[in-house]
């Protein structure tokens, strides 16, 4: 927690729908990508500061409107594999897609003046449920992490925190730092966070059978010892390998860890005091080559490079990327490979335009106009996962459609090949063009691998990929009716979207009319599927009266 003016200027209006040799023994993760960009579409939306929020669904930042959201620090956003906002939050209260409180989502044990207040994750396997993971600011002397489930088919589909599953404490006594990371396997997360007076950190797993609340405990760096030292903020690397953890005070420094993502296991790595003057944010590179440092005291930005060689090369490659002059905030990757800076109280967002390029390669200040809305010193934590550049992306993945890949090529190779791991699709299974498509030939999960050939060299890039099944609606079968002058159409429950074909949306129908009528439902994978029935109405004929003479 920093205190701080704050500014309670806001607009309204629209939002943003739709989106060294250690490391080479260390690399072992295997993340799934999906949906049409760079990045994954889970962190396109984001909310922040006074009212403030950009999107990347175009590709690039554009302000967004509308938010209800005023926090001094800790924020949190979770949008679903197209881009789509779900939920956001500053740990205390969650609102919905529609910017409304979300039902059940007040009362939460995050706070908005701490530094990294929540993080939204995914139940593994299901696109109903997630955890929103909170912690408390560091005058909480009793503050612990805590999760809140939330069920998204709640409240008509806008989702709701579920009363049972609400305020689980998980451990107690933790520092304002939390972040998150896929699992090794490629499909469950870590939510990773440091204990207080102590230098121990705990890794819970999330898995599709929940939480388990046996956390991995690693002891390794310095102690966290006085309020101040709570502060700041703890980072993954996309890829899984590390982590770095700002040290806001007494004592300066931030520290460089190793990072298990199979066992959940964190080893200390560098420590550096050198040209830190509170530390406050921290990022990586998209490569997660290269570690940024920001001070919060005089805005200044430093970068390491941890290809360097062993600890004292790494720490003497710091170099200083900006000057800003002012009180500096958070650090965070981007969906399009940028780094986002924030000040106290400005109007824009600063950049840093090419963070893998080791040394300063240039500093865009007031690079996003935030629209009217201002920053304070948090910009919302992710999965990191979600950040890590695709060696390819894809398209289109339910079950039937054609499937688009695309390869993230810097250059013309001189040949490639695409083995879509579909063998009964053989001799379709492969594929020469730089983008191409493939229909699968069942549902289930598929290795698709792109192995590129330059200059007499190979390398081989693979994503597991999942083709859904296609929603099946029933209505009934054909129906004739003698009597009465209604039916009520039932499409089934736990889809994300219905629409018939009066144009009228809605899990039911109430049918008074002869004729046929469909409906086509939306799965939380995107998938479509319809159904039809054809009904009559007959009128009862009324009783035969028989004259007897």
């Amino acid at each position: 927690m920093i205190a701080y003016p704050q500014s309670s200027m806001r607009t309204s209006g629209t939002t943003c729908k739709n989106t060294g040799f250690w490391r080479l023994l260390l690399i072992a993760c295997v993340f799934c990508s999906i949906g049409p960009l760079r990045s994954q579409n889970q962190a396109n939306n984001w909310y922040f500061g006074n009212y403030a929020g950009v999107c990347f669904n175009s590709g690039s930042p554009v302000a967004l409107s509308g938010s209800e959201m005023l926090t001094q620090e800790g924020c949190c956003t979770i949008s679903d594999f197209y881009g789509n906002l779900l939920f956001y939050s500053d740990g205390v209260t969650v609102w919905n897609r529609n910017h409304e409180v979300m039902l059940n989502g007040t009362g939460l044990l995050g706070h908005y003046s701490s530094t990294q207040s929540s993080v939204a994750i995914p139940q593994p396997g299901s696109s109903r449920f997630y955890y929103l993971f909170t912690v408390p600011h560091c005058f909480t002397l009793t503050g612990g992490l805590c999760y809140s489930k939330i069920d998204m088919q709640l409240d008509g589909g806008l989702g709701g925190v579920i009363a049972s599953e609400k305020n689980i404490l998980l451990q107690t006594l933790v520092t304002e730092k939390l972040t998150a990371v896929k699992h090794a396997n490629g499909t469950d997360f870590w939510v990773i966070t440091h204990e207080r007076n102590n230098a121990e950190f705990d890794a819970f797993r999330v898995s599709a059978a929940g939480i388990n609340p046996i956390p991995v405990t690693s002891t390794a760096g310095t102690d966290h010892t006085g309020t101040n030292s709570w502060l700041g903020y703890l980072k993954a690397s996309p890829d899984g390998l590390f982590l770095a953890c700002a040290v806001f005070d007494p004592v300066f420094f931030v520290e460089i860890f190793h990072f298990d993502a199979a066992t959940g296991g964190i080893a200390h790595f560098i420590k550096v005091t050198e040209n830190i003057l509170r530390p406050y944010g921290v990022e990586f590179s998209p490569n997660s080559e290269l570690v940024y440092m920001g001070n919060y005291t005089n805005g200044l930005v430093f970068q390491l490079n941890l290809m360097a060689g062993d600890s004292s090369a790494i720490i003497a490659s710091s170099t200083e990327v900006a000057s800003l002059g002012t009180n500096l905030g958070a650090l965070q990757l981007g969906p399009d490979e940028k780094i986002y800076a924030v000040t106290q109280a400005s109007y824009y967002l600063h950049q840093i335009p090419f963070p893998d390029l080791p040394g300063a390669n240039g500093f865009v200040l007031n690079a996003v106009h935030l629209g009217g809305n201002i920053s304070n010193l948090g910009l919302p934590t992710f999965i990191q996962s979600y950040l890590l550049p695709q060696p390819f992306t894809f398209q289109n993945t339910c079950y039937g459609d054609t499937t688009a890949f695309f390869a993230d090529l810097t250059t013309v190779p001189d040949s490639l090949t695409w083995s879509f791991g579909d063998p009964a699709s053989v001799p379709f299974d492969t594929s020469g063009m730089i983008n191409t498509a493939h229909v699968f030939t069942d549902t289930g999960i598929y290795t698709v691998s792109l192995t590129v050939w330059s200059g007499g060299f190979s390398t081989t890039s693979t994503n597991d990929i999942q083709i859904h099944p296609v929603p099946q609606p029933f209505l009934g079968n054909d129906t004739t009716l003698c009597g009465g002058n209604a039916l009520i159409l039932n499409a089934g429950e736990g889809y994300t979207a219905y629409l018939w074909n009066d144009g009228t949306t809605g899990k039911n129908l109430i049918v008074t009319a002869n004729g046929t009528y469909t409906v086509t439902v939306t799965d939380g994978n995107g998938c479509q599927g319809s159904d039809g029935i054809h009904v009559e109405f007959h009128e009862v004929p009324g009783p035969v009266i028989i004259k007897h003479n």
